[in-house]
């Protein structure tokens, strides 16, 4: 009995051992399997393949620069724009010494037209320094540029001291404020007597604070030629002298006149002299 349970306690060492050596070697084989990995894992500086990569961000980066330049050449294009705009400045007010220069004699309004009969715009005060730009056909009303109002107006030639000939002026177009604030007046009627005119119309209502009457603007025949004669008047009618012996038919047009400017103008149909 001892005999054959020490055989089998040295069968059964045998076999502890041999199965030891067994799952040694298997674990010899398993590192030698696991080296492959671990060699292609050594040869992961296929990671450095991400490098190359950055090059190419590099190379858009650079080409983000290239944009730059382009923009460069824009702002030299800038300022030569300015550039004539300053000369014209600068070249018109040469022509203002040609402009008689003086100064005011006489305290008087400025008006929008050449004539008393226009809506006065500014005072002139005496010793006040103006420039005269234009004149009107009687050569007796000139446009002033004033040293103290940014616009132009009319004034009489009495009442400046000009250093200049305001008669060599240029003839000015007479140009009107216009308001749309008032109708143009309605129902005209026109009656010759000889060598008189009366002229009649509807009234146009305003309120008390605008109402400037009425502005006509006549072309009207005296001594053979047509003569420009504007008129105001707070009626509705008005009287006017027109004779006979012009070549050209004698015209008017009428406008509501208010604080603002003047309504749309409507044209007066004048009976021809030798006509009822």
């Amino acid at each position: 009995m001892q005999g054959s349970r020490r055989a089998f306690v040295w069968l059964t060492g045998l076999l502890v051992v041999g199965f030891g050596l067994g799952v040694a070697s298997t674990l010899v084989g398993g590192r030698r399997s696991t080296l492959p990995p671990t060699s292609t894992l050594m040869i992961q500086p296929s990671a450095t393949v991400s490098p190359t990569l950055t090059p190419s961000a590099t190379s858009s980066a650079t080409a983000g620069p290239t944009l730059a330049p382009s923009a460069t050449p824009t702002s030299p294009a800038t300022p030569t724009p300015t550039a004539p705009p300053e000369e014209s400045l600068t070249a018109s007010p040469s022509a203002t010494p040609d402009y008689p220069v003086g100064v005011v004699s006489l305290q008087t309004y400025c008006h929008y037209g050449p004539s008393s009969a226009y809506l006065p715009v500014w005072v002139l005060y005496p010793g006040l320094a103006v420039t005269a730009v234009a004149q009107d056909a009687s050569g007796q009303w000139v446009l002033l540029q004033p040293a103290d109002f940014a616009a132009r107006c009319w004034a009489p030639v009495a009442g400046l001291a000009l250093n200049g000939e305001p008669n060599e002026l240029p003839l000015a177009e007479l140009r009107l404020p216009r308001s749309d604030l008032y109708r143009a007046p309605t129902g005209m009627q026109v009656e010759r007597d000889g060598s008189r005119l009366l002229v009649t119309w509807e009234p146009v209502f305003r309120a008390t604070d605008d109402d400037r009457g009425y502005l006509l603007e006549g072309w009207l025949c005296r001594g053979g030629e047509l003569v420009f004669t504007p008129l105001q008047t707070d009626l509705t009618q008005v009287t006017l002298t027109d004779e006979a012996g012009c070549t050209e038919p004698s015209t008017a047009r009428l406008y509501t006149a208010e604080i603002h400017g003047y309504s749309v103008p409507v044209t007066v149909s004048l009976p021809p002299a030798g006509q009822p």
